[in-house]
């Protein structure tokens, strides 16, 4: 099993990933499958992460899951980043100046920023998203210089390789101090 392309993964879960063109469609993803699998009124815990290069202001792509900077409504189609046109992914209640970002240090003198917020959902219709659904969401957050689109292979269209400084960020993001982040998070919000 699992060799041919009608086969099925045994593994009951479902695994979303954006980036770049499209940020955040993944979150609204997640979220709404999740209200699928378990119902409107059951509560959810949601970690995102965010790796954007240094930034000032908003981050514009966590922004986008929250209200008051979208501009549209919910699954409104917008222009993203370079002119795509892409639906708005908000999902939140809340609006993004409500978080409240603090700093968490990490090794290799990496400073990652962390917010949590208790909202509820809303409804978006491009993604099927349901209002109403009690939602914990606690975003952990790095600003990094290392290339958008990830590791190149050296020498590929002269492209060096940055797979040491992505190894390095990824421990850092098992240190204590954002394990110790995210238990705490889960005690509390059980």
């Amino acid at each position: 099993g699992g060799e041919g392309p009608f086969d099925r993964c045994p593994h009951p879960e479902t695994k979303y990933a954006d980036g770049v063109y499209v940020d955040n469609l993944a979150a609204a993803q997640t979220v709404a499958n999740l209200q699928s699998k378990f119902g409107r009124k059951a509560p959810i815990r949601l970690v995102l992460t965010d790796n954007n290069g240094p930034e000032d202001g908003p981050r514009a792509d966590i922004a986008a899951l929250f209200d008051g900077l979208n501009g549209v409504e919910p699954g409104a189609f917008t222009p993203s980043m370079f002119g795509i046109l892409a639906p708005s992914p908000q999902i939140f209640e809340a609006n993004y100046t409500d978080l409240d970002w603090t700093n968490v240090s990490a090794s290799g003198g990496r400073t990652f920023q962390v917010a949590n917020i208790s909202t509820t959902t809303i409804l978006n219709p491009t993604f099927d998203v349901l209002d109403g659904t009690p939602i914990e969401v606690l975003i952990f957050a790095i600003d990094t210089d290392l290339p958008m689109l990830g590791t190149s292979v050296p020498g590929q269209w002269g492209a060096p390789s940055h797979a040491q400084q992505f190894a390095r960020l990824a421990k850092s993001t098992a240190d204590e101090p954002i394990t110790q982040k995210l238990k705490e998070w889960l005690s509390y919000t059980a």
